[in-house]
């Protein structure tokens, strides 16, 4: 995490999240970044995810939608770019270790500075990794 960033609402570095949790980050005016937690679990094929977020996608209206994959603790996973409207350009990752989901979600809203944001949630996504108890 950047040294500007911070937890929202008080959360701490050491909150123990469980299922079906979440933790919101303080970043700046133009940028949101949010990890959403669930079960999964029976995890479907990359693919499927990917045809299932197109599908969201367009239900939602969401536009310029660009679908890839990145690697995470030795696992390939699926990442969705997409313009939600009023200024919104969001990167949504969708990691899943073992049997549960992690959803993480920036958006940043000045596209001037999305390729630049860009750089910074992809390192933090890759570094992504569980610490022991």
């Amino acid at each position: 995490m950047p040294e500007e960033w911070s937890f929202a609402g008080g959360q701490q570095v050491s909150h123990a999240l469980g299922k079906d949790d979440s933790l919101s980050f303080l970043c700046g005016a133009n940028e949101a970044f949010n990890l959403q937690i669930g079960l999964c679990p029976s995890p479907t094929p990359l693919s499927e995810t990917e045809d299932e977020f197109r599908n969201y996608a367009k239900s939602q209206g969401y536009t310029a939608l660009e679908i890839g994959r990145c690697l995470v603790k030795g696992s390939v996973h699926v990442w969705a770019r997409y313009y939600m409207g009023n200024g919104a350009w969001t990167k949504k990752y969708m990691i899943v270790l073992g049997e549960t989901e992690y959803s993480i979600t920036a958006t940043c809203f000045d596209k001037e500075q999305l390729a630049e944001k860009e750089k910074t949630w992809d390192a933090i996504v890759a570094s992504f990794h569980l610490l022991s108890k």
